[in-house]
């Protein structure tokens, strides 16, 4: 029983290095994912939700060439689709 627990205890100190280390090398983005360089601007939407004032950053990007639907997923049984959704996100 010690030894398992003693390569548990291995694994976890090795984990918290290796997070450590890529602590360092990681990029220095703010909370709001500021220092990305985006390929279109950002826009900001601000709204209010369950009481708290809430902003959004997104992109707006035109379509080039006419609308169509083609695109758009089609869901035809929602109750699958998102069975199939948390099942995929469960694994």
């Amino acid at each position: 029983m010690s030894g398992v627990l003693l390569g548990f205890c291995g694994l976890v100190v090795a984990s918290m290095v290796a997070t450590a280390h890529a602590a360092d090398r990681a990029p220095p983005y703010g909370q709001e994912l500021e220092g990305i360089d985006y390929p279109y601007p950002l826009q900001h939407f601000s709204f209010t939700s369950q009481g708290s004032t809430l902003q959004m950053a997104f992109m707006d990007i035109a379509a080039k060439g006419p609308a169509n639907s083609s695109h758009a997923p089609q869901i035809q049984d929602p109750a699958r689709f998102h069975r199939a959704l948390l099942d995929a996100l469960v694994r």
